[in-house]
């Protein structure tokens, strides 16, 4: 309670009528089935539902106290503690803190946000700081990692306050020092990572995604930028190739706030100077904070150089800047990312997790400087999600790849037909001469690598690490990288080899 007072969150308290404040909190929740005696229960709205209409089952189940930002009614209601706020995300995240004891003013937090490069991005800030020997965490799309602890998948890119700050505080209790996330723009809308206490704030970029749920470039922007204007840290890391990142870096330096910029741009801190790569990885030349440093990185392509530089903006200095390249040199990329499966077969197979406009782009165009004999591209757009960017990935594979298969991805409750007929608009050429549909995404990979002859690139794009594909509300299990196996040993087996 002190805690919301103290921030300005807390707008008024109400005891139920004998008087009592209830039991002690003995955990902090905005899920009614989690709710146990002793528990207080924050009323979030949701994009779909809203919280406070599962308040009292909260109280059933033995709340001791509701926190809401509107008025809370009814008799069962009157029985706790009643606690009203400002804004319920916020007061979420401030309770969450305080429950766990604060953890993120021990650790050195480093929130990276952007539309591609947040997972590779956070896992080069790690290798870094884990190089520097400073025992660091990991919470991201695809895992939650802890020093010395298996890694547990991931539900989401960013947790609720809750959980992120149980993770911290095991980090913390694990003898971790720093730790690294992801901050996507839903959780930034939300107030996910309120009263979390960042380090430095990274931004890669930002371009088209989550239209769905943003609807304007713009409100996608605004809710990107909250991590910079509305929380505290000690340094921002901005990407001024990126339009909106120059926007976001002149706010910055117009507040007086602490920017650190990198790109290929003239005047960036980190400044890419040239580049080569090929399937052996990338040989860059920079000038970081001042020195002109040599780069050699295992993954492949310009925008994986982005995010190598994107690392040493944010943990590097004019004093360590030289060691830290040297570390990123045998730096691995995060599963499926730019991943190869290789099963004997002669030519070379990525799964990739592009699932934007640009990031099929940078995938593909990556793919391009590797002088293919051909180029083949298979992918699809997820359902339910933003429709206007099917058609613009189509011309995207139109443009940089010879031969594309159109396939489903994670279709939920659409037909994977209807996403496609949205798809296809995108198209040059006629079905069957530039590309073919095969819904199936296992027949659609299996295609692929039978087409596929020496010298050329099948670049599965979409889905990257994930283990299972959605399909309705139900989650089966799928894995391009072992689908991909599988399908070059039986066309290896069928040729004889």
């Amino acid at each position: 309670m002190r805690a919301l007072r103290a921030a300005g969150v807390c707008v008024s308290v109400a005891v139920p009528g004998n008087g009592s404040g209830g039991p002690g909190i003995g955990g902090v929740t905005s899920d009614s089935r989690q709710v146990r005696r002793g528990c207080l229960f924050v009323a979030l709205r949701g994009t779909r539902m809203d919280g406070l209409k599962f308040a009292p089952e909260a109280v059933r189940r033995g709340a001791a106290a509701v926190v809401a930002d509107r008025p809370m009614r009814g008799a069962e209601l009157r029985r706790v503690v009643r606690i009203r706020v400002r804004d319920a995300g916020m007061a979420y995240g401030i309770l969450a803190s305080e429950f766990y004891g604060r953890p993120t003013e021990r650790l050195r937090i480093h929130g990276v946000t952007g539309t591609n490069g947040k997972t590779t991005t956070t896992y080069l800030i790690r290798r870094l700081l884990m190089g520097a020997g400073i025992k660091t965490a990991l919470l991201g799309t695809v895992n939650e990692e802890i020093p010395g602890r298996p890694p547990v998948p991931s539900a989401l890119t960013t947790p609720d306050a809750v959980n992120m700050n149980r993770f911290f505080r095991q980090a913390l209790d694990a003898g971790c020092e720093a730790g690294v996330c992801e901050v996507s723009s839903h959780a930034l809308d939300q107030r996910r990572v309120w009263g979390i206490r960042f380090h430095t704030v990274v931004f890669t970029n930002l371009t088209q995604d989550h239209l769905d749920y943003h609807r304007t470039m713009e409100k996608y922007f605004e809710a990107k930028k909250k991590l910079f204007v509305e929380y505290e840290y000690e340094k921002a890391v901005v990407n001024i190739d990126d339009a909106y990142g120059r926007r976001l870096a002149a706010l910055l330096e117009r507040a007086g706030r602490p920017v650190v910029t990198f790109g290929r741009r003239r005047g960036a801190t980190v400044r890419i100077l040239s580049a080569r790569s090929d399937l052996r990885g990338t040989r860059a030349r920079l000038n970081a904070f001042g020195k002109d440093i040599p780069l050699r990185l295992s993954l492949i392509g310009d925008y994986n150089l982005s995010n190598a530089a994107a690392a040493l903006s944010a943990c590097g200095d004019p004093a360590n800047v030289s060691t830290l390249a040297r570390l990123l040199a045998g730096a691995s990329a995060p599963p499926g990312r730019m991943e190869r499966v290789d099963a004997g077969q002669a030519f070379v197979a990525l799964v990739d997790y592009a699932h934007t406009p640009d990031a099929l782009e940078k995938l593909l165009l990556a793919c391009r400087r590797l002088n293919p004999r051909r180029l083949i591209c298979l992918f699809g757009c997820g359902g339910d999600r933003d429709r206007t960017k099917r058609p613009k990935m189509a011309r995207v594979v139109t443009r940089l790849a010879d031969f594309a298969i159109v396939t489903s991805d994670n279709p939920r409750a659409e037909n994977p037909m209807d996403i496609i007929r949205d798809i296809r608009p995108g198209f040059r050429g006629r079905e069957g001469q530039t590309y073919v549909v095969e819904p199936d995404r296992r027949r659609a990979i299996a295609l692929a690598c039978r087409m596929a002859r020496r010298g050329e690139i099948v670049a599965m794009a979409g889905k990257g690490h994930e283990t299972y594909q959605i399909i309705g509300t139900t989650k089966f299990p799928f894995d391009d990288r072992k689908v991909a196996r599988t399908a070059i040993l039986e066309t290896l087996r069928a040729a004889g080899c």
